[in-house]
């Protein structure tokens, strides 16, 4: 056997049978190797006729990528601008302590740093009528900002004074006299966890961030932050181990009006918690021209009449009472 095999591969054309099965095989998997490398042909294509669009699409996919969907924060003008008075404000308020009502510092200071002016402007132009609002359009207490407005027969354009705001909306007397009657509103308030939704939904009032002396001069006080009953901070305030307390500048109605220029208001509505019958004597009537004023007087019920009586005396007459409010009418309109 081993004999026959020798002689097999002995003859010549054994030999060429197995070159030409090895030379085959080599054959066979150099294309399959090849079928697996990318052609230069494809390479060529791609590099030379795509290769263009191709960079085109990636930038297009790039800026899609970087601008779609993304939002960046902005923050407007007015919001700048608050930012920056709440800095000044926090960094200089008790400094200017102990300023009378009338000084042109206390004046200057109120109109520079304290207030915020608004940031749009009067929804209706000064041609189109009233925009007559009904009980349920209106979110003030016992709807009297509809009762202020029928006093005032439907009047347009007008400036309301709300001291004691809470968070600008519920309970306001003065957003709907904004949003119907095209009304310009001042609204003072204190209490930094309400001034938050002030600032934000408020966009058509002057906002002032302080609370209404108690003196005829600016001061510092104690301000309970208590939702829709912050307060200055007295004797018989209840304090407990969760209430807020800040400290606040107080500056007084007339340095107020003073560095707003005006001698005029439509609508005042005070409403303190308690110090009404404070800061109503320090009002200067002769100066500063009212025709309504509600006054909350329920921690006043032993001194009715005596507020009735300062009221008086300023030309006032009690038209109608609340469960929270008196209303005065001026008598000058002659109701």
């Amino acid at each position: 056997m081993i004999a026959e095999k020798v002689m097999f591969y002995s003859k010549p054309n054994s030999w060429l049978f197995l070159i030409l099965i090895t030379l085959l095989s080599f054959l066979a998997c150099k294309k399959m190797y090849k079928k697996f490398e990318p052609k230069e042909e494809l390479q060529n294509s791609v590099t030379l006729e795509n290769a263009v669009e191709i960079t085109v699409r990636h930038k297009q996919l790039k800026t899609s990528i970087e601008t779609k969907d993304v939002k960046t924060p902005t923050i407007s003008e007015r919001m700048k601008e608050i930012l920056r008075k709440e800095k000044v404000l926090n960094e200089t308020a008790k400094t200017m302590q102990g300023l009378d009502q009338n000084d042109a510092k206390l004046i200057q200071y109120t109109r520079d740093t304290i207030l915020i002016p608004p940031e749009t402007a009067s929804k209706n132009d000064s041609t189109t009528g009233p925009l007559i609002f009904e009980e349920k359009d209106d979110p003030s207490v016992e709807h009297v900002a509809l009762k202020v407005i029928n006093l005032l027969k439907q009047r347009k354009n007008g400036f309301i004074v709300e001291c004691g705001v809470w968070n600008g909306m519920a309970q306001s007397n003065s957003v709907v006299l904004e949003n119907f009657h095209n009304w310009t509103s001042l609204l003072i308030e204190a209490a930094p966890t309400s001034l938050k939704t002030i600032k934000t939904m408020r966009k058509r009032a002057w906002i002032a961030p302080a609370c209404l002396s108690t003196k005829p001069y600016s001061n510092m006080v104690k301000f309970l932050d208590q939702s829709a009953t912050g307060q200055i901070v007295g004797p018989s305030t209840n304090i407990t181990d969760k209430s807020i307390v800040n400290d606040v500048l107080c500056i007084p109605f007339m340095t107020f009006m003073q560095a707003l220029n005006k001698t005029f208001v439509d609508y005042f509505s005070l409403d303190v918690e308690g110090n009404e019958m404070e800061i109503l004597p320090l009002i200067d009537f002769e100066k500063i021209k009212i025709d309504v004023m509600t006054i909350e007087h329920q921690f006043h019920h032993g001194k009715l009449g005596e507020m009735i009586e300062i009221m008086a005396r300023n030309n006032f007459t009690l038209h109608s009472v609340t469960s929270i409010d008196l209303i005065f009418v001026n008598n000058r309109l002659k109701i």
